[in-house]
């Protein structure tokens, strides 16, 4: 008798637990996900519970793509330097300025500053000594040496004199070797001249890092259109 009742409790307490276990997963099952999601990668309607289709999800940081300058494609205008040899393409409605340095004493021979629209107007040097104000603040510079001439190098031990650049790198422009130095210069040695391509220096100190972005990828822009002879 005594076994008969122990059985009977054992039973009952088996009954429990089982329909204790099936209920508990019968309710999470009709209880919507808090993320909306369900194990098989479909999104649940808040509303209503059913199952969407899913949805695809675009790139967290999608690869911008920059078109490139082409007088084909109408978007850009060529400089030539017949003289130094050289040539770039810039957007249509940039503008640049010519600097004759041979009456100078020393530094550069020639050097042409490309001026980009939306940047600050300032004042620059002519080489007959005055000074006058740019249609557009200047992207850019590009200047020459004259390595037969003794009147100072835009080089000095293979570095951009007056300039400090944390890092070099061996790289190519226009199928010419050359050095570029940070995101901010690049240096080309031909046989007869120095070029040095620069970003003006002075804009880090009036535009923001995201400005500074922009104004690094124009001027990457042009340094990939540059040509020598």
């Amino acid at each position: 008798m005594k076994n008969k009742t122990l059985l009977i409790i054992f039973v009952v307490a088996l009954t429990i637990l089982v329909l204790s276990v099936a209920g508990y997963f019968m309710n999470r099952k009709s209880v919507p996900s808090k993320t909306g999601v369900s194990p098989a990668g479909q999104t649940e309607n808040p509303v209503n519970g059913e199952k969407a289709d899913p949805t695809p999800t675009a790139p967290a940081n999608p690869t911008p793509t920059t078109p490139g300058l082409s007088l084909a494609d109408g978007n850009a205008k060529r400089y030539e330097s017949a003289k130094y040899g050289f040539s770039l393409l810039m957007p249509k409605d940039y503008w640049y300025e010519e600097a004759d340095g041979t009456t100078w004493d020393v530094g550069p021979v020639f050097s042409v500053a490309i001026e980009r629209p939306g940047l600050a107007s300032e004042e620059i040097g002519r080489s007959d000594g005055t000074t006058a104000t740019s249609k557009f603040g200047i992207l850019m510079s590009v200047s020459v040496c004259d390595r037969s001439l003794n009147r100072g190098k835009c080089l000095v031990d293979g570095k951009i004199d007056g300039l400090t650049f944390d890092r070099q790198t061996s790289v190519t422009i226009g199928g010419h070797a050359a050095q570029k130095f940070d995101d901010r210069a690049y240096t080309v040695v031909t046989d007869k001249y120095e070029f040095t391509i620069a970003l003006n220096p002075a804009l880090s100190d009036s535009l923001g890092e995201a400005d500074m972005k922009v104004m690094e990828q124009a001027f990457e822009n042009v340094v990939k259109t540059i040509r020598f002879k």
